[in-house]
């Protein structure tokens, strides 16, 4: 015969046991978060703080047009249309370094609409 005390131990670690499982298949991993910040991540944050210390607008069109007074001497940033990867022509920013034949990062408008809106969190929380 089971004692109540045991009941109540054995319930608790069926309780336990359940619990783990139900967390494990809503934790939410957000790898974006956890890489390292690439060149024009750092530009473009660069490029936004410059901003809210002059106290000019966020605007995803002004902080594009303002990202080539942020670069380094040895960068340089283009806006043109860039393939995707489904062969269509987007707008994109084009981020190039002297010495180099090949564009050292690419990235389309509407990715950096979306990256624009989380550094804005980020920065204004601050």
């Amino acid at each position: 015969m089971v004692s109540l005390a045991e009941l109540y131990k054995i319930e608790e670690s069926v309780f336990e046991l359940k619990k783990e499982d139900n967390t494990v298949g809503r934790r939410r991993k957000y790898p974006s978060l956890e890489k390292e910040p690439t060149e024009l991540d750092k530009i473009i944050k660069r490029t936004m703080q410059n901003r809210i210390k002059s106290n000019k607008d966020l605007n995803w069109h002004n902080v594009l047009r303002d990202l080539k007074n942020n670069t380094n001497e040895h960068q340089t940033i283009t806006i043109k249309e860039i393939a995707t990867i489904h062969n269509e022509m987007k707008d994109g920013i084009i981020l190039n370094e002297d010495g180099l034949r090949e564009a050292t990062q690419k990235l389309l408008i509407s990715t950096f609409q979306k990256k624009l809106t989380a550094f804005r969190k980020l920065l204004l929380l601050k």
